[in-house]
């Protein structure tokens, strides 16, 4: 019979727990738990009319149900048509008699290759000097180019005859208007381009309005009531930040300026390497670009108060006029101007590293210890693409936007149990924050449930204090929590543009040499975007054999952060076979396996499928119940290293996460030998039990927590089964969350004092899930540090924070 689970043991003594995220939320508000059965394809409901526009479907088979009241005014006119500048290469190509070679002015891919090799890894005197590259390289296209001013500052202080004593400086700089002409003129960014507002909603009726774009925001439609007919409005954000150009020793610094425009959509602005933010200088000169730039919406790193005065008064505005939001509107000829300057709190700097770091993690860690605080860390168990802690945190020596993510993942479960009820909840709370701040769509209910969370934490926080941990709050990036601009991007560009520049020249008058670097990349990535153009019109943008590579990668990469998956979501939905489960939920295997021929007796060793017989004769008697085959200890199989899981699409989750890997695999030895081998992974996730409780039911119904031990294809022998199968040890059903925690809490399922293990199939994979042992208040068994902890450990509690398709899912139970 199959083990009950134990009654749950709560202590009820102490500080009182604060009020918990209970949300009463209509069915017909928000989002709704995913839909179960299998969906047909959807039939547009007409919504009621309106003085403005109807509601209308935005027509994409794989896109959430997204519904847009599209701008009812004229507004953006064609002035013109006329081709852009890929097709003008093109054609200049083509009448050249060079239609079969795109990599001109290279004789063939091999010799281009060869340059973007160069250009990106050897210095430019060097280039020069091989092959003589660089009179190729100067006859690439090239962006907008540079520009020196010369300018002179005038100091407070006073020479010998009482003058006051100048400075002559060089500004470096791109025009900020053509950079905007190239960012909007750029052929890969044609499909990524908006210039009317919407206002999307979740559902048909327009009740729960969807945020995630800016032109989905209230202020782009009324700005845009506000302009001419014909019109159009284009953001520009500025950004800038200190950054040191010198490594290890020296002074140099620099304060570049970047540039980009927020017409583009957020799957771009997530991924740098589009280039889709320009450098417009390599240090801050703000006056004169302030004179130049023909911005919308400037944003600004915060605390430069007297910088931004000085920019306004270049901008011809008064130093008092500046609040949380500026708008002031300037005609120009044939221009309208709308200033609408804010003081932005950055993700990366206010919450990871803010209050965060440097605050809850610093917190936790003096309550606990950290030699106990480490020891939790080392513990933990492992899931794909998430960083295992093997010497603790304590004796990290260099901490980035990475670091504080993965900490963010499992924090909850070292510290629960070992801190107190209101330090863990305010420790939930702030974290609850930070996953909703990073949303990529909101609502007005998940923006209610930021407020709550922020609640809560004030509700709570007094406990620090308490605990003699802090002695006031005045903190000023805990008071400025809140969701706005992330400056991950920004703080990559930093290396990209200022820091690898700085070092590719001699040191000496480095600022030219920056320059004329830089406009050698840039050229270079251009001719890279335009030869993946020319491709594109003649292939699919993702085949069988990305995802082949993808598949057989390194075991420590990260799947999900491929630039390939980003853009290519019809066409990576065809590459997988459909679960039947969601929509657009499908699964893929390598087409090769990488275990051939694997006996029964190494299936019990070396990937603990102990219970493999009974569990294959339990899955054969079930579908093949005329067959007179039975599992033999003889048989042999077929294994595959993992199986990777496409998840369907979510409007507040980015496409590059859409991806689960899990592993099922013993260690592998490598192939050099003086390192070791590969470590053993196998990994958690939820599988649909029941699918017809699933279907019908909502939550957990019919869904349960197993350990893959072993994926493999069914011999033929047996028969034809149409999915790979899956040998795995179940966990016991989730029941209530945890009141101390509101985390759930599960354990090893049994039988006959064995470990319940099941064969399945591979379809009834729903996604990963991970599992944190349950450490309570004692040290931690040091046996758990160096082992595999899931065998180890007696409960486990289910982590909601691995990722934000299981926050998002548990959050709404």
């Amino acid at each position: 019979m199959l083990s009950e689970q134990p009654d749950e043991q709560h202590n009820t003594s102490g500080p009182v727990t604060p009020p918990e995220y209970d949300y009463d939320i209509p069915e017909d508000i928000d989002y709704e738990f995913p839909p179960r059965a299998r969906e047909a394809e959807y039939e547009p409901v007409e919504a009621p009319q309106s003085k403005w526009a109807r509601v209308e479907e935005v027509a994409d088979e794989e896109q959430p149900e997204r519904f847009a009241n599209v701008f009812p005014h004229p507004a953006a006119d064609v002035l013109g048509a006329g081709q852009t500048a890929f097709e003008e290469i093109r054609e200049d190509q083509i009448n050249m008699g060079l239609e079969a070679n795109p990599w001109a002015p290279f004789c063939d891919e091999e010799e281009w290759g060869l340059a973007e090799w160069l250009a990106k890894r050897v210095n430019q005197k060097a280039i020069d000097e091989f092959l003589k590259l660089a009179i190729k390289l100067d006859k690439l296209p090239k962006g907008p180019g540079w520009m020196c001013d010369i300018m002179t500052s005038t100091g407070d202080r006073v020479d010998r005859s009482q003058e006051f004593l100048t400075e002559r400086h060089e500004l470096w700089r791109w025009d900020p208007v053509e950079c905007v002409h190239e960012l909007v003129g750029n052929p890969a960014f044609k499909e990524y381009l908006a210039y009317l507002p919407e206002k999307v909603y979740a559902d048909p009726e327009g009740k729960t309005q969807v945020y995630d774009e800016m032109w989905t925001g209230d202020w782009w439609w009324n700005m845009q009531e506000r302009l001419p007919p014909g019109a159009v409005v284009a953001p520009v954000i500025l950004t800038s930040d200190k950054t040191n150009l010198t490594r290890f020793c020296g002074d140099k610094a620099a304060w570049p300026i970047y540039l980009t425009i927020w017409n583009i959509k957020k799957d771009i602005h997530r991924q740098p390497s589009k280039h889709h933010i320009l450098q417009i200088t390599p240090s801050s000169a703000l006056l004169h670009v302030a004179k130049k730039i023909t911005a919308l919406v400037v944003l600004w790193e915060p605390n430069n108060e007297e910088t931004m005065s000085t920019y306004l008064s270049a901008m011809s505005l008064r130093s008092e006029q500046l609040s949380n939001d500026i708008k002031m509107v300037k005609t120009l000829t044939f221009l309208t101007i709308t200033v609408c300057v804010r003081f932005i709190i950055y993700i990366l700097h206010q919450l990871h590293k803010g209050v965060f770091k440097d605050h809850i993690i610093s917190w936790c860690a003096t309550i606990m210890s950290d030699a106990e605080f480490d020891a939790h860390f080392q513990a933990m168990s492992e899931f794909h693409g998430l960083r295992h802690f093997k010497r603790g945190i304590s004796n990290v020596s260099q901490w980035t936007c990475t670091e504080h993510k993965e900490m963010q993942h499992v924090v909850l479960g070292v510290i629960a149990g070992a801190v107190e009820p209101r330090v863990f909840q305010a420790a939930r709370a702030i974290l609850d924050f930070i996953y909703y701040a990073q949303y990529h769509a909101r609502t007005d209910t998940t923006l209610m449930r930021m407020q709550e969370a922020l609640n809560v934490f004030h509700a709570n926080k007094a406990i620090f204090i308490e605990l003699g941990l802090r002695e006031h709050f005045n903190i000023p990036k805990v008071h400025s929590i809140a969701d706005d601009f992330n400056s991950e991007s920004p703080e990559r560009l930093h290396i990209d543009y200022a820091k690898d520049a700085y070092q590719a020249s001699s040191k000496v008058d480095y600022i030219a040499q920056m320059t004329h670097w830089l406009k050698l990349q840039e050229a270079v990535f251009q001719h890279g975007v335009y030869l993946d153009w020319v491709a594109s019109q003649s292939r699919d943008p993702l085949t069988d054999s990305d995802l082949d590579v993808l598949e057989e990668e390194d075991e420590e990469e990260e799947l999900a952060d491929s630039d390939s998956m980003a853009h290519t979501p019809d066409v990576l939905l065809s590459q997988f076979t459909p679960s039947g489960l969601l929509k657009s939920h499908g699964y893929r295997v390598t087409k090769t396996c990488p275990f051939l021929n694997i006996s029964m007796s190494r299936l019990q060793t070396d990937f603990g499928a102990i219970d493999f017989i009974p569990a294959l004769q339990t899955f054969l008697a079930r579908h093949f119940p005329h067959s007179s085959i039975s599992a033999s200890e003889y048989d042999r199989f077929n294994v595959f290293k993992s199986v990777l899981l496409l998840l369907p699409r979510q409007n507040h989750i980015s496409d590059v996460k859409r991806l689960n890997r899990i592993r099922a695999h013993p260690a592998i030895p490598n192939r050099n030998r003086r390192k070791p081998p590969s470590p053993a992974h196998f990994d958690v996730a939820f599988i649909v039990e029941d699918r017809q409780l699933w279907e019908s039911g909502t939550g957990f119904d019919g869904l349960r927590l197993a350990q893959i031990r072993a994926i493999f294809k069914l011999p033929s022998q047996y028969s034809e089964f149409p999915h790979p199968l899956a040998y795995i040890k179940w966990f016991r059903p989730l029941r209530e969350p945890e009141a101390a925690t509101r985390l759930y809490r599960v354990a090893q399922s049994t039988r006959n004092q064995r470990k319940f293990a099941a064969v399945v199939s591979v379809q009834d994979l729903l996604q990963g899930g991970h599992l944190f042992p349950r450490f309570g208040s004692g040290k931690v068994d040091v046996s758990w540090i160096n082992s595999d902890v899931l065998e180890l450990a007696d409960e486990f509690h289910v982590n909601p924070y691995i990722n934000f398709y299981l926050f998002d899912t548990m959050e709404r139970l």
